[in-house]
């Protein structure tokens, strides 16, 4: 089996039924939660990077990375 090494990682996806929920649970964390336009709840943290987790609606799941 191959070892896959990751380094970095920009940023990860999920998909949760209730975006209210998931707020509540990153800013639980520590990280600033934000409804954009597009209906996906971005969450960023202390850094330079716009954001570190982004969740849309739908089926529970991890969706990428």
């Amino acid at each position: 089996m191959r070892t896959i090494r990751i380094e970095e990682i920009a940023h990860v996806r999920f998909r949760a039924p209730e975006l209210d929920a998931m707020k509540a649970f990153l800013l639980y964390f520590g990280l600033s939660p934000m409804l954009s336009d597009d209906g996906v709840l971005y969450a960023r943290a202390a850094g330079s990077r716009p954001f570190l987790h982004a969740t849309s609606l739908g089926v529970p799941g991890f969706e990428a990375l």
